[in-house]
C-alpha cells in the first residue's frame, strides 16, 4: 500500500502545497501554489487545514512536514519568534499548534505533524540528494556540509557528521541564523539599513531580496549585470568570512534570487565561486566546492517530505537516485569531494 505525506512550503512570497509519495516522488497533478503568503495566519491556516483534509480522504497521507520562514520555536516547535520572520504578522503565531487542532477536529486523530525552518527543511533536502548520488563513492554519505538560502531573507544551516549518521548543527537556542550577523559589503547606497530583525547592516541587508532597492537601486528581477557582479563579490565576502568558524567541504547556494540570477546568461554562481577561490587562495586555506541548488523550486516540497518521513519513521529517508534531476548525478559527483 502506497503511503504519502503532505509537504508544505511557506516562503516570504508563496506557498507550495503537493502530496508527495514515501519514496520522494511529487504528485505533481496535487501541487498547488498560493501567491502571495496571506499576511494574515489565520488565513493561511484555513487554506493549509483545507487542503490538508481534502487530499487525507482521498490519499493515504500520515504525516505532514512543513518548512517556514524566519526562527521557528517554541517548546514544540511551529511558533514564529518575534523580529526575525519576513511576515512579521505571523510573529508569536502558533501554527504547529493552531493546525494540529484543526486537523484533529476533522479527522478525530493526530497525524504526525512537523515544522521548521524553510532553510533547515531545504538544507535536508539538499543533503540527501547529494547523498544519493554519492552512494557508491562515499559509503557513509558524510562531509561538512552548509545551505545558503538568497531569497525574500537569508538563512542557511550546517549539516555536520555525528559519528554514524548526519544530523543539521543547532545552536543552544535550536537555531542557527547566519543572515542577521552584522556584515559589511560594498553598494550603491553603504548608509545602514535596518533589518526585519530590527538590528542594522545585517547580511540579509546586503543579500536579501527585501533590501535589494534600497541597497542596490533595483528590484532581484530587474539588477543589471554590474548589480549581479557586486552582489556576487559580497557573497563571496560573506562566505569566506563565515567559513572561516566552520570549515565546510561543500556550500550549496539555493533560494528564488540565487536560482533565478543563475539561469540568466550572467552566471552569478560562477563570479561568487571565482571571488571566493581568490580569498581562500589568498588566506591559505582550503576552498570549499560552491555548488548551486540542483532542486531548484522543488526544494521545500523535497525539504517537507523529509522532515514529515523523519517525523513518521525517526530517521531521515533516502533521496532515490531515480528521482535525481537528468544530468545532476555525473555533477555532484564531479564536484563534492569523497571525503573518508
Amino acid at each position: 500500500i502506497n503511503m504519502e505525506v503532505v509537504a508544505i512550503d511557506i516562503g516570504g512570497t508563496k506557498m507550495d502545497i503537493s502530496v508527495v509519495y514515501e519514496n520522494g516522488q511529487i504528485l505533481s497533478e496535487t501541487r498547488q501554489r498560493i501567491e502571495p503568503t496571506p499576511r494574515d495566519p489565520q488565513e493561511a491556516l484555513r487554506i493549509l487545514a483545507d487542503y490538508i483534509l481534502r487530499n487525507w480522504r482521498q490519499y493515504n497521507v500520515k504525516a505532514v512536514g512543513i518548512g517556514a520562514p524566519g526562527i521557528v520555536g517554541g517548546k514544540n516547535g511551529g511558533y514564529f519568534l518575534p523580529n526575525v520572520s519576513n511576515l512579521p504578522e505571523w510573529n508569536n503565531f502558533n501554527l504547529r499548534g493552531n493546525l494540529e487542532s484543526r486537523l484533529t477536529e476533522n479527522i478525530g486523530e493526530k497525524i504526525p505533524l512537523s515544522v521548521e525552518s524553510d532553510v533547515y527543511s531545504a538544507t535536508a533536502a539538499e543533503l540527501l540528494i547529494r547523498i544519493a548520488s554519492l552512494r557508491d563513492v562515499m559509503p557513509n554519505g558524510l562531509f561538512p556540509f552548509f545551505y545558503l538560502t538568497i531569497s525574500t531573507g537569508v538563512g542557511g544551516e550546517q549539516a555536520i557528521n555525528n559519528g554514524s549518521d548526519w544530523e543539521i548543527y543547532r545552536n543552544e537556542r535550536g537555531v542557527t541564523e547566519v543572515g542577521h550577523g552584522r556584515f559589511f559589503g560594498t553598494a550603491t547606497d553603504l548608509n545602514p539599513l535596518e533589518c526585519g530583525c530590527k538590528k542594522f547592516d545585517c547580511a540579509e541587508t546586503w543579500l536579501g531580496g527585501n533590501h535589494m532597492r534600497k541597497r542596490y537601486g533595483a528590484e532581484p528581477q530587474y539588477a543589471t549585470s554590474e548589480i549581479i557582479s557586486t552582489v556576487a563579490q559580497n557573497l563571496a565576502n560573506f562566505l569566506y568570512q563565515n567559513e572561516l568558524t566552520r570549515n565546510s567541504k561543500v556550500i550549496v547556494v539555493g533560494g528564488k534570487i540565487a536560482n533565478e540570477w543563475e539561469h540568466l546568461s550572467h552566471s552569478f554562481i560562477d563570479e561568487t565561486r571565482h571571488n571566493m577561490g581568490i580569498l581562500f587562495y589568498q588566506s591559505g586555506f582550503p576552498t570549499p566546492n560552491l555548488e548551486v541548488s540542483l532542486l531548484g523550486n522543488n526544494v521545500g516540497i523535497v525539504g517537507g517530505w523529509a522532515i514529515a518521513m523523519k517525523q513518521l519513521t525517526g530517521k531521515w529517508p533516502k533521496y532515490p537516485i531515480s528521482l535525481i534531476p537528468n544530468g545532476s548525478y555525473a555533477k555532484i559527483s564531479q564536484l563534492s569531494p569523497a571525503i573518508p
